[in-house]
């Protein structure tokens, strides 16, 4: 008998458990707090381990990529690409910057002999920020993010990044306490 596969929300979901449990514990850790690891582990796996033993899980497919303005879920997206696309979305809806469909809102530079992602307004600044491509690909394999057709070397946000950041934005502005974390930083 083949063993069932994994649905891919169910293993984010559970990654993202383990990164609560990391970031509980590093916090802990920082401040000289009590701190109960091992018994925050041993009730994940319990709790995983019944709710596989007692089928207690739905499957939820994923929404096929047929619409361009389909929302890609936060809890889908890795850790890396959540920080990018957290920036991303700083700049749009904090900072009022306005791109059109068009527009290079990443740009591939070289530097020390890597490639980094740096926002193209940002190229004369003294100091920048830069994205690694870990944290750019999978946005560009998700489809939020697209190759530019006015620069070789750029990226454009698409319809589905734009929702997607629109959606994220809402949610961290309301302070939902179920969206994800951005990283393992307290």
């Amino acid at each position: 008998m083949a063993r069932q596969k994994i649905d891919d929300r169910l293993r984010a979901e559970f990654k993202e458990w383990a990164r609560r449990i990391i970031g509980d514990d590093r916090l802990a850790r920082k401040y000289g707090l009590s701190q109960n690891t091992i018994g925050e582990i041993e009730r994940a796996l319990v709790q995983a381990f019944t709710m596989g033993q007692s089928g207690n899980y739905t499957k939820q497919p994923l929404p096929p990529n047929s619409g361009e303005s389909e929302i890609v879920p936060w809890i889908m997206i890795p850790p890396r690409a959540r920080s990018t696309l957290d920036w991303i979305a700083f700049l749009l809806f904090r900072m009022n910057l306005h791109f059109s469909n068009q527009d290079t809102i990443l740009e591939r530079i070289n530097l020390n002999g890597r490639d980094r992602w740096i926002v193209p307004t940002d190229r004369n600044k003294r100091e920048f920020q830069t994205f690694s491509s870990g944290g750019v690909i999978p946005l560009k394999r998700m489809g939020l993010l697209a190759e530019s057709r006015n620069n070789d070397d750029g990226l454009v946000l698409t319809p589905k990044g734009v929702a997607t950041c629109k959606e994220y934005w809402r949610r961290y502005s309301a302070n939902d306490p179920t969206l994800p974390k951005i990283s393992l930083r307290p």
